[in-house]
């Protein structure tokens, strides 16, 4: 059995890749398994059964619990977004932006933070070459982690895809089917919603990368920077 979805976020502290909430994350995603119980690791991590047994991960905070059960029926905004494999078409471009700054210009919480409205984020061709490599690098060699398979680290990506950056922060996420879904899981998760949310960003690029072989069907990657 494949698994079903996957959220993950990095923070840039200096150099080194840290969970929102201060925790070195450990990334490796246990195999599916069928009526596994929803429990709550020591890391700030949930693991969610889905509807048909498949294991959901998710960034959590202390406190929050990882409730199991039947997912809702996806809107018709879902259904009709762009997919995986439209991933570098101009309107999974678009539909990224639109999206993002929508949630940019209202305030919100975040978790138990709040976060003013902020300015728009403007797409970026190196960002999103950043984006497309890990993602690709995740499908190709079936792991899901912001260490890429050459021991690579966010900062390292963006730097080698030629943007030179003063802040940066990524999500990563596996197993969604479109861009409105892989981002309504993120903006709930509170990290993540932290990241999408943050006046330090100027910039962003989105990739996704599908896999017929890897256990989980999609890998997504959300670059997002401000330049020196």
């Amino acid at each position: 059995m494949r698994n079903s979805s996957v959220l993950s976020l990095c923070v840039l502290s200096a150099t080194a890749c840290l969970a929102v909430f201060g925790a070195a994350p450990t990334f490796a995603a246990e195999p599916a398994s069928a009526g596994r119980a929803a429990t709550v690791s020591a890391q700030p991590w949930a693991v969610q059964a889905g509807p048909a047994g498949d294991v959901q991960r998710l960034n959590i905070g202390a406190g929050e619990q990882a409730a199991a059960g039947a997912q809702a029926p996806l809107p018709a905004e879902v259904l009709a977004s762009a997919k995986c494999a439209d991933s570098g078409t101009k309107a999974f471009r678009q539909e990224v932006l639109k999206l993002t700054n929508n949630y940019r210009a209202i305030g919100r919480y975040c978790g138990s933070t709040w976060y003013a409205a902020t300015k728009p984020l403007a797409w970026s061709t190196e960002l999103k070459r950043a984006a497309n490599g890990h993602s690709r690098d995740m499908a190709k060699n079936n792991f899901f982690s912001h260490t890429g398979s050459n021991g690579s680290s966010m900062a390292d990506r963006i730097t080698d895809a030629g943007y030179r950056w003063s802040s940066a922060g990524e999500n990563i996420a596996a197993g969604y089917d479109s861009v409105a879904s892989v981002m309504d899981g993120w903006i709930k998760s509170p990290g993540h919603c932290a990241n999408i949310m943050s006046s330090h960003y100027k910039d962003i690029g989105m990739a996704c990368v599908p896999s017929t072989s890897a256990d989980y069907s999609s890998y997504w990657t959300m670059d997002l920077a401000a330049p020196l």
